[in-house]
């Protein structure tokens, strides 16, 4: 049933080790050129000038007769005086202005304003123009304050192309409560002004009406108005709203207020600040 048997062995060799074969080699790089040579800069030559002595003629002194000369002054004379006299009672030249023939700035003055209505120490705290260049806002008012301001402010409008233009009387003068700091036009509608005042008031007026102008809306915030512009749109307003309907002011205790202006309601309302 069970038998005893011998098997031959059976081996293999092992190939995880191996000898390695090794080469040795050697290169050269090409061998390496050097030229040298000198150059020099060309011959310079130096020449002097000199230009000619200006040639002055001599000039005669003129002769004439001392007698003659003397006699034609006794005759003349009474003649220029009398023509200086009369020309200097003349009202001829009254407002002329000499101007240097060569004016290089470009700036000419072509209307002096006064406001003959104006009190002594009054100034001018602010001014406007409109949109088409012909209209021009300015408001008067004290130079100093004290905590509130109790004066009347006065705003008032040159058309300077009126063929009637007085630089003494305004066209139309409008009476606000409180002194004006601030002007602006509307950027587009060269009838719409906006003011702001000492006491914090910001007012919108339509210079087109003919009647005595009044504020067609107005707002109220903290401290005096020192500043005010028209922005092109509100956040939120649809992409093709085009003419400005936003005032931003600025006021004297640091605060900035953003205002919806509607021409149709003719109403302000605060929408930021």
């Amino acid at each position: 049933m069970f038998s005893k048997k011998s098997q031959e062995a059976v081996s293999f060799p092992s190939n995880w080790k191996t000898e390695q074969s090794l080469a040795a080699s050697g290169c050269q790089t090409e061998e390496t050129s050097f030229e040298e040579a000198g150059c020099q800069v060309l011959e310079s030559t130096e020449v002097a000038i000199q230009t000619e002595d200006e040639y002055i003629p001599a000039q005669k002194a003129p002769e004439y007769n001392e007698e003659t000369l003397i006699a034609f002054l006794k005759r003349i004379t009474p003649k220029v005086i009398q023509e200086i006299e009369r020309h200097s009672r003349s009202r001829a030249f009254d407002g002329l202005s000499l101007h240097e023939k060569d004016d290089s700035s470009g700036v000419k003055l072509l209307h002096t304003i006064r406001w003959n209505q104006l009190n002594s120490d009054d100034v001018v705290n602010c001014l406007d123009w409109n949109c088409t260049g012909s209209v021009l806002a300015i408001s008067y008012g004290p130079k100093y304050h004290d905590n509130w301001c109790d004066h009347n402010g006065q705003i008032t409008v040159w058309n300077i192309n009126r063929s009637d233009f007085d630089t003494n009387q305004p066209e139309r003068g409008i009476e606000v409560t409180s002194c004006v700091l601030s002007l602006a036009f509307h950027p587009q509608n060269p009838a719409v002004l906006s003011a702001g005042t000492f006491n914090g008031e910001v007012l919108v007026f339509n210079l087109s009406h003919s009647e005595d102008v009044t504020p067609i809306a107005s707002g109220e915030c903290s401290g005096s108005v020192t500043a005010l512009s028209w922005l092109k749109k509100l956040p939120g307003d649809l992409p093709y709203t085009k003419a400005p309907n936003a005032i931003v002011t600025a006021t004297s205790n640091g605060y900035i207020f953003i205002w919806g202006l509607s021409l149709t309601k003719q109403t302000l309302q605060l929408k930021s600040g």
